[in-house]
């Protein structure tokens, strides 16, 4: 929500508008959202943080077909691509970095508050969903292991694209 407001607050003030669509983790209405904003023509351009890589193969297609200039989170191999085309553009997030820190902040609070003794259940995207979600995952388990090394990872749960109701199941 805050990065969705800051972008809208910083557009507006250029002049521009923007839209924001939240498909809450469901990557077939994120897929829904864009697909019409690009086919009815409401949109000049659009930046997506995906849901999940596979589903957006068809978004970048119509955008192309259309003309819409695509920037896309993430890698090009998980869309099916080999790299950056005509009006189409990813940008990578350093995912490694992002996982350690996180599991820097769980060791710290696990080392102060548990003597360095935690078990972690760990929520996972699912195999395939893009690469993005197991360099995250490496990271974090890696850095958990190095800086609170009497914690341990006893279980990892499927999201299935789901946090919420992955959390509820654990």
């Amino acid at each position: 929500k805050d990065l969705a407001e800051g972008i809208e607050a910083y557009a507006g003030a250029k002049g521009h508008e923007v839209r924001v669509a939240d498909p809450k983790g469901d990557p077939a209405a994120q897929v829904q959202q864009l697909l019409g904003w690009i086919r009815r023509g409401e949109v000049d351009a659009i930046w997506t943080l995906p849901v999940s890589a596979g589903p957006l193969r068809q978004v970048l297609d119509a955008a192309r077909e259309h003309e819409v200039p695509l920037l896309v989170v993430g890698v090009a191999s998980d869309f099916g691509r080999d790299g950056p085309g005509p009006g189409l553009s990813f940008s990578r997030i350093d995912n490694d970095d992002y996982g350690r820190r996180l599991g820097a902040l769980l060791a710290d609070c696990i080392n102060r508050r548990l003597d360095g003794r935690g078990e972690v259940i760990l929520v996972v995207d699912p195999p395939g969903a893009s690469s993005d979600g197991k360099v995250v995952r490496d990271g974090f388990v890696a850095e958990l292991r190095e800086s609170a090394p009497r914690a341990t990872v006893v279980a990892e749960v499927d999201s299935r694209l789901d946090r919420l109701k992955a959390q509820q199941g654990t």
